[in-house]
């Protein structure tokens, strides 16, 4: 039976592990403690695996090579990992990203997909080399979306489906299958998402942009807002009208709803809140 490790501290790794535990060992499992969440550590508690903090490095390269694991599956792990932890498996170590390969790497690819306007969204297995998401394409999945399916939708579609890429990207590698090579050219960076680019001007932005931002952001992090009148008022839950409503100004309040008039067309938003300073 295949060893694994795993490095992560993302929601993703649960079902990732719930899944590959049924066919591989999963021998250890290494947390970052950036972003880290309780909730989080103790859902990984429960599957009975041996846990390490990357922070400890020196004993965490011992463990490594103590345990000598066929193959390491970084999943959402926020640290850069040196080569000398990626040279350790037997067979190699592996990104499973949550982006199309080489159309979005780095950052928040999730976010900027939906962002971007996507109709389909791509995750991504990538052989890990020193570089960040510098290796070869192992495999790739997709997903079909609607203009309305928000970040929240997208993230239970990927999650779903990384165990899945995960076996078939391990199976890939064992059978020695052909890797796909991307030039310096092709491939495009994405930078981490923070709360500027939830902010939407609607001067400059269209509807379709704002209602992107929206969908693509979360009522816990980062959520979308627009400041009128020196309030802040974040936005949760939009949609795209096709008919057209009196305004005389770019917003109108009414029965628990915001219009934003944009130079295209009204965005209704019909979950919002209002912070007064």
């Amino acid at each position: 039976m295949k060893k694994i490790t795993i490095f992560t501290n993302n929601e993703r790794s649960l079902n990732i592990i719930k899944k590959l535990k049924k066919k591989y060992e999963i021998n250890l499992i290494v947390l970052s403690k950036r972003f880290l969440t309780e909730k989080l550590v103790s859902e990984i508690r429960k599957f009975n695996i041996k846990i390490i903090y990357f922070e400890k490095s020196k004993k965490l390269l011992a463990k490594l090579a103590d345990e000598k694991p066929d193959f390491i599956l970084c999943c959402g792990f926020p640290k850069i990992i040196k080569k000398e932890i990626i040279d350790i498996p037997k067979y190699c170590s592996i990104n499973i990203h949550g982006g199309r390969t080489p159309h979005y790497l780095g950052g928040s690819p999730l976010n900027w997909q939906i962002i971007n306007g996507e109709s389909k969204i791509y995750i991504s297995s990538i052989k890990m080399n020193e570089k960040i998401d510098g290796g070869p394409l192992i495999l790739q999945r997709s997903f079909k979306i609607n203009k309305n399916d928000n970040l929240d939708f997208v993230k239970l579609k990927a999650n779903n489906l990384f165990p899945r890429l995960c076996i078939d990207s391990i199976d890939h590698i064992i059978k020695r299958k052909k890797l796909i090579n991307f030039s310096t050219k092709q491939k495009k960076f994405w930078k981490q998402r923070s709360k500027n680019d939830s902010k939407i001007n609607i001067l400059k932005s269209s509807k379709l942009n704002a209602h992107n931002i929206i969908r693509a952001s979360s009522e816990k992090n980062y959520p979308a807002f627009i400041v009128l009148k020196k309030k802040k008022i974040y936005l949760y839950k939009s949609r795209l009208l096709q008919k057209n409503v009196n305004m005389n100004k770019e917003y109108k309040f009414k029965t628990n709803k915001l219009y934003l008039k944009f130079f295209d067309g009204i965005l209704l938003i019909y979950k919002f809140k209002i912070k007064y300073n």
